[in-house]
């Protein structure tokens, strides 16, 4: 795991971006409260298809609603207007640019 410097807004939180790796290689971003290291929002999903290594799946329904353009405005995403089907929803796929 490793916490980025960055820091962005999500709802009423300050968030440190961490980031890890899934087991099928895939990029993982959550976000964690900077005061108190509680875990707010996984922005990322795992999905069972190719993607370059600067790429990530970013959930941005239900809870998440909202995450894709506070990552966006931060500078850590760039959306590519790919959208991968999740089941009922669609994770948007995003050039992670940290």
């Amino acid at each position: 795991m490793k916490r980025s410097a960055i820091v962005i807004k999500f709802r009423r939180y300050t968030c440190a971006v961490c980031r890890a790796v899934y087991g099928n290689g895939q990029t993982a971003l959550w976000l964690e409260d900077v005061n108190s290291g509680a875990r707010i929002a996984v922005a990322t999903v795992a999905l069972n298809v190719a993607l370059p290594k600067d790429r990530v799946l970013i959930k941005n329904w239900e809870e998440n609603e909202g995450i894709l353009q506070a990552l966006t405005d931060a500078g850590v995403v760039v959306p590519t207007g790919i959208k991968h089907p999740t089941g009922f929803v669609e994770a948007d796929e995003c050039l992670l640019l940290i």
